[in-house]
């Protein structure tokens, strides 16, 4: 993929995002697209990294027409359960043996263990939803060879020089959780009785 459709997909989602989610004010570089090594400009995966080291949560966008290939988080040395809750338009869950669930925002929440194999992918309207797990240590699994999550770039873009943090492939590193020192001094000391 050129460096230059990666920033058109990074513009896409971002218009989607902050459509779905105005007061995030989410940046195009603040977003990963996740090419899967097809180059066919179905499966795609944008995500917003807003991580740890010990946990992750990813906003996630999927316009209208883009799939997550199959693939589940039951790596060889790491496993991965997570769930997810759809905040904008319609979320399509498929299983291998062709079972659908449609997942509409703000209705429910799905938990995905991590050896069940899962397609995503969006309804009309796209779709962006949360997912929540353990620290994101890219344990993807595909059942095909030629999927990957990050994409291949030839660089296109005059003068455009990737960051020295975070993802290889990000204009920025998502969105870093760092501790606040204080965060209970509000709080009182005498325990509250409910």
């Amino acid at each position: 993929m050129k460096r230059s459709e990666y920033i058109a997909l990074q513009i896409q989602a971002t218009e989607l995002v902050n459509q779905a989610l105005p007061y995030l004010k989410v940046k195009p570089g603040q977003i990963e697209i996740a090419g899967f090594g097809m180059d066919d400009g179905v499966h795609l995966l944008a995500l917003v990294n807003i991580f740890n080291e010990t946990f992750c949560g990813k906003l996630l966008i999927s316009l209208p027409g883009w799939i997550c290939p199959a693939h589940h988080h039951l790596a060889v040395d790491k496993q991965k359960d997570e769930g997810f809750l759809v905040i904008y338009g319609l979320l399509i869950v498929t299983e291998p043996d062709g079972a659908r669930h449609e997942i509409p925002a703000g209705t429910q929440t799905l938990y995905m263990p991590a050896g069940v194999i899962h397609q995503l992918s969006a309804g009309p309207n796209g779709a962006v939803y949360f997912e929540f797990s353990e620290a994101d240590t890219r344990t993807d699994v595909f059942p095909y060879d030629r999927v990957t999550r990050d994409p291949e770039i030839e660089e296109d873009v005059e003068g455009y020089t990737p960051p020295k943090g975070g993802f290889k492939i990000l204009g920025d590193e998502g969105v870093r959780l760092v501790p606040h020192v204080g965060v209970v001094s509000h709080l009182s000391e005498t325990p509250v009785r409910v």
